[in-house]
């Protein structure tokens, strides 16, 4: 997705998709990214001021849906469409995505797919992540080589919020699985949180990350008596 149909975008987007390409390109430089494509922003209603950041190929699909979560057929989907922000050195796929209404969030998703398998190789020109996946499907002893990990979906969706959804939640595991989060995060208390916690073996000081706050309606809170959890 590339910049369009706008002039100058607004600070709270600007900055959002700044700190986006910065952090990637920060992760490739110290070899934990692979492959990136840049994040662009695309205004979506000009009235008002409504305007996204995404991913490029950003189209509907039965395979983005909360149902396709967890399954193989998920992983192809967006590995093979490029549908994606970076792919991390062992094959697991991240994205984001942000709507904005002037200075307000109004919509976020964050996604973490890890690797289902585990070939310990380097990725290069002549062996890339669609083929460890074609060798994955053919691989007559795929039994030792899967790694059975859960993708990590964060979402901002506010429209939908009721004391069974919160506005702010995590998805694992089920796609029916909603922990709450006190309030929207940025990329990089995003990236921070799945290195720390699935990665705990590499050592990079993100230290020097910034973390953004944001603007947000807090009128569509509710109740929710889940699992709460908190990022520092």
């Amino acid at each position: 997705m590339t910049q369009k149909n706008f002039k100058k975008l607004n600070t709270n987007v600007e900055n959002t998709l700044n700190e986006m390409n910065n952090s990637i390109r920060f992760l490739y430089e110290n070899r934990i990214v692979y492959f990136f494509n840049v994040a662009g922003a695309e205004v979506l209603d000009r009235s008002k001021e409504k305007t996204m950041i995404s991913w490029k190929n950003h189209i509907s699909s039965r395979l983005n849906s909360g149902k396709s979560f967890t399954t193989l057929d998920q992983y192809k989907h967006i590995l093979q469409n490029d549908s994606f922000h970076c792919i991390l050195y062992d094959g697991s796929l991240i994205r984001s995505s942000f709507i904005f209404e002037k200075n307000k969030i109004i919509n976020h998703s964050h996604l973490w797919w890890p690797s289902p398998y585990d070939y310990r190789v380097e990725f290069n020109e002549n062996y890339t992540p669609i083929d460890a996946y074609d060798d994955f499907v053919t691989d007559s002893h795929w039994d030792s080589r899967i790694r059975m990990r859960s993708p990590v979906r964060i979402d901002f969706d506010p429209t939908s919020a009721s004391d069974i959804h919160p506005a702010v939640h995590m998805h694992t595991q089920h796609h029916e699985c909603r922990m709450r989060l006190d309030s929207p995060i940025c990329f990089n208390r995003f990236i921070a949180y799945i290195l720390f916690n699935y990665y705990p073996h590499l050592q990079i000081d993100l230290k020097g990350l910034n973390m953004l706050t944001f603007t947000y309606d807090r009128s569509k809170e509710t109740n929710f008596s889940g699992t709460n959890i908190s990022f520092v």
